[in-house]
């Protein structure tokens, strides 16, 4: 385990990190044999950890970050190009169909509280090992329910839409771009290619007529359970957002079995 810096022409131990010079004659090696740490190995260590937890928590808000742009660019998205589209397939009305919106509020509303929980979990929760426990099954509850809620709004809606096809891959990538400055000549070419995708897609695309009724009552228990998922996801985010509030109070009705 010789190591040579060839900067600096050190030559130690890669095990004990001792001077390779100790490491000759009778009984010099002592890598087999337990010693405790020393104050600097002991504040490396500590400087690991706390890289090791800074990224942790730096990764979480960043990945929920850029959820939370995605998310408001699917409501968006939706409303430019699908909202209208899936009214006139179901046979019913926008209004009954702003659920789905709220549903899309929620989401993004939920990531963009959520990426900042990790910020806060990151400097109130460190020493607390109680309060850690308690903030992370309240903050995981709302995780859970929102990545339900994600999925059936961007997956299990599917089967009531058109296939995507190229036009609107391009829309969404546009629209994307759009919320990120406020260049309104891109805004207005997005609406504009927008309302061209609803029109030809009301034109191109019918359910089959033996299938209409069929997919008609499978969407009406569609928004049945988005509607409950989405009053699920509501109160766990308000019982975090809560809880963040008033200092993590609920923490003294915490049942120990939730620190395990």
């Amino acid at each position: 385990m010789h190591i040579h810096c060839t900067q600096c022409q050190h030559h130690f131990c890669w095990i004990c990190f001792d001077n390779w010079s100790t490491h000759h004659g009778t009984n010099a090696y002592r890598c087999n044999r337990y010693k405790p740490a020393s104050e600097d190995e002991r504040r490396r260590k500590v400087a690991k950890e706390s890289l090791e937890r800074y990224t942790f928590y730096f990764e979480r808000f960043n990945s929920h970050d850029d959820a939370h742009q995605k998310a408001e660019a699917c409501l968006k998205s939706f409303i430019e190009t699908k909202l209208e589209l899936l009214a006139v397939l179901q046979r019913t009305t926008i209004q009954q169909l702003t659920f789905l919106m709220v549903a899309m509020k929620q989401i993004a509303e939920c990531r963009r509280v959520l990426k900042w929980t990790y910020a806060y979990a990151f400097y109130e929760c460190e020493e607390n090992t109680r309060k850690k426990a308690f903030f992370e099954y309240i903050q995981g509850d709302m995780e859970s329910g929102l990545e339900r809620l994600t999925h059936m709004v961007e997956e299990e809606i599917n089967p009531f839409l058109p296939p995507p096809d190229e036009d609107e891959e391009l829309l969404a990538q546009q629209t994307v771009s759009s919320l990120k400055g406020p260049a309104s000549d891109a805004i207005a070419a997005v609406n504009d290619a927008a309302a061209a995708l609803v029109e030809k897609n009301k034109r191109e695309y019918r359910y089959p007529v033996e299938e209409q009724e069929a997919i008609e009552d499978e969407f009406k228990g569609y928004s049945i359970r988005l509607l409950d998922l989405t009053t699920v996801t509501r109160n766990f985010f308000n019982t975090l957002v809560t809880e963040l509030e008033r200092g993590l109070l609920g923490v003294d009705n915490m049942d120990d079995r939730m620190i395990e």
